[in-house]
């Protein structure tokens, strides 16, 4: 004879489909991992119907914590599950999608604006320091986006695109040796990009160097018109 817990839990399975929402697997991720369906007062029954665990008056409150329960209950390795989110890391994470749709509509100087205010929410993320780097770099801001690469590579050194970005940002201030210097190691490591193509040309025409300027031009443009970059 089953126990009042088992039948307890039985009953709530039965209905669970019906208002899963409201029980601890509302895309059914775990059911689709596990095969057992939790419900909401963590009763973990399996698709046969039998109590696989019971832990009568608690709940779970996330779904972290109900996938833990899971594999708990089923003798599975418990994965660590990085924490969830702060206030200020969703507010970031959200500039930065936004400032990336104005990017893909060349609206670079808007682009700066929010990820500037992305990087004092998150000023321990590599990444959105070296968007906010592109961004400004698009608007010819060379200083500025200098100094966001350099941020960027402060806090992760091997970033490729920060070290690109920096490269890049470089040509445009007065120290036309050492952007010389920056470009061409940076394309010594592949993958190449047209934008360090470019911004070579420029340092080179700042120098009078035509021939080797229109050759650098040339080369970042067939990268864009033939290999879309």
């Amino acid at each position: 004879m089953r126990s009042e817990v088992e039948r307890t839990a039985l009953r709530d399975a039965a209905s669970a489909h019906a208002f899963l929402e409201a029980g601890l697997d509302p895309d059914r991720a775990i059911y689709a991992r596990f095969g057992v369906v939790a419900v909401p007062t963590t009763f973990v029954v399996g698709a046969d119907g039998i109590v696989v665990s019971a832990h009568p008056g608690r709940s779970a409150s996330s779904r972290r914590d109900a996938d833990t329960a899971v594999r708990t209950a089923l003798g599975l390795e418990v994965i660590e599950t990085p924490p969830p989110e702060t206030e200020e890391q969703e507010r970031a994470r959200r500039l930065r999608a936004a400032a990336q749709d104005l990017v893909r509509r060349r609206r670079h100087a808007e682009a700066a604006t929010v990820l500037a205010d992305a990087c004092a929410l998150r000023p321990d993320d590599a990444g959105i320091a070296t968007d906010l780097g592109d961004a400004l770099l698009a608007c010819g801001r060379g200083a500025d986006a200098q100094a966001a690469y350099e941020r960027a590579l402060a806090l992760e050194p091997d970033t490729r695109a920060a070290s690109v970005g920096r490269a890049c940002a470089l040509a445009y201030g007065e120290d036309r040796d050492a952007a010389k210097v920056a470009i061409r190691e940076a394309l010594r490591r592949p993958p190449q990009d047209a934008r360090l193509h470019y911004h070579q040309g420029l340092v080179l025409e700042k120098s009078g160097d035509w021939p080797a300027a229109a050759k650098a031009y040339r080369e970042a443009f067939e990268r864009v018109w033939s290999r879309g970059e």
